[in-house]
């Protein structure tokens, strides 16, 4: 325009923006970072605050309602009926191809009595492999009793706690014992999904790959070198070595991927559908799950669970099964909280005071939060 200036016309939405703004003041315009997953995480809050009344009865109330109002042990199921001689013939074939120390077995037990369970651990000591192990017991469990429903959803806050997750899984399932089990009892292993568009393309000196034609679980690599032409990497086993461009590999992985892409979205219904399934996915994309999910997670794992904000979990629990059965003779859901409450918490770029009123502050994590009211006196009353 003229004498250097631009004419700007914007509107603001008045429900998000109360700024006045004054005909012929002066305003500077600056870049702003705008999280894109702000408004579903409000969205999702509104919808549970709006669905809440606190003179209901507690079980009716959003399950992030509840998390932050009522201590774990309220949560506690019925232990189950001592098993016939068929499940515990079966439960004994599990232990020996998915085996747990006397801890791990111990917790094990109390993840089948508790609706909501917390698994609290330093780097270390097996909190992966214990996670691996009940999950794979869960699953092959439900291919060997007729009709049985076994639905298991695995969320964290990054992407690289699924992947270990997972990969993990599919590392027990592929053993040798139990593809033997497996052959003898004409059952097909499931293979661990996770819900990602694509396979990430970012390479650095000693990750894992393997060629983007290969099958899961097939060629893996290590990146040895990076050089202008591509990426020189190098079988695991050893072997000779090859330089590559970053077209020809991915990321190693020995899981499958459900892509988000919206001409999937058929193939992902249908994966959906299993009455035996292992999905993964951020807290972020648990809404996209919601929108082609023909039914509901009979459990939900939440890893490095000190790392996750109570605000972010709740985009991923209407996901769950009710903690009461909706239906006779389908189990309720269970949900279990990983982490280490030593690690390194939620990144937040200010300070938050401590709420006051039994509430969960705004920065807690979920295991720092659900760790510490288990470990508080329960009040009756």
């Amino acid at each position: 325009g003229e004498h250097g200036r631009v004419l700007l016309r914007f509107s603001l939405d008045p429900q998000l923006h109360s700024l006045p703004l004054g005909r012929g003041q002066e305003y500077v315009l600056s870049p702003r970072f705008i999280d894109p997953n702000s408004r579903t995480l409000a969205d999702r809050l509104q919808q549970d605050a709006r669905a809440t009344t606190l003179g209901d009865a507690p079980a009716t109330r959003p399950l992030s309602v509840r998390l932050m109002r009522e201590h774990p042990a309220t949560f506690r199921v019925t232990a189950p009926a001592p098993p016939d001689a068929a499940s515990a013939a079966l439960d004994e074939q599990l232990r020996s191809l998915f085996p747990l120390t006397p801890s791990q077995e111990e917790l094990f037990c109390l993840s089948r009595q508790n609706a909501v369970q917390c698994v609290n651990g330093p780097p270390g000591s097996g909190k992966t492999y214990f996670s691996a192990a009940l999950i794979c017991r869960l699953l092959v469990r439900a291919l060997l009793v007729p009709g049985a429903v076994q639905r298991v959803l695995v969320t964290a806050f990054t992407h690289a706690a699924i992947d270990n997750l997972l990969n993990k899984v599919a590392e027990l399932l592929g053993g040798r014992a139990v593809l033997a089990f497996a052959a003898e009892a004409a059952i097909e292993l499931p293979v661990p999904r996770k819900f990602q568009r694509d396979d990430s393309k970012e390479f650095t000196v000693g990750c894992e790959v393997q060629h983007t034609d290969a099958d899961t679980d097939a060629g893996r690599y290590y990146v040895e070198e990076i050089r202008e032409n591509g990426f020189l990497i190098r079988p695991v086993g050893g072997g000779g070595e090859q330089v590559v461009g970053a077209s020809e590999i991915r990321r190693w992985r020995a899981f499958s991927l459900l892509s988000t892409d919206k001409k999937q979205q058929q193939r992902l219904e249908d994966e959906l559908r299993r009455r035996v399934l292992l999905l993964g996915c951020t807290c972020y994309q648990t809404p996209k799950v919601r929108e082609s999910l023909a039914a509901k997670f009979d459990f939900l794992l939440v890893d490095e669970a000190s790392q996750m904000l109570l605000t972010h979990l709740s985009m991923s629990l209407p996901l769950l099964q009710d903690l009461r059965p909706p239906v006779p003779g389908r189990p309720p859901g269970r949900l279990m909280v990983v982490g280490d409450t030593k690690q390194m918490g939620p990144l937040l770029a200010e300070q938050y005071p401590e709420a006051a009123d039994g509430l969960p502050p705004v920065h807690a994590s979920v295991l720092r939060w659900l760790a510490g009211r288990a470990l508080a006196p329960l009040r009756r009353g």
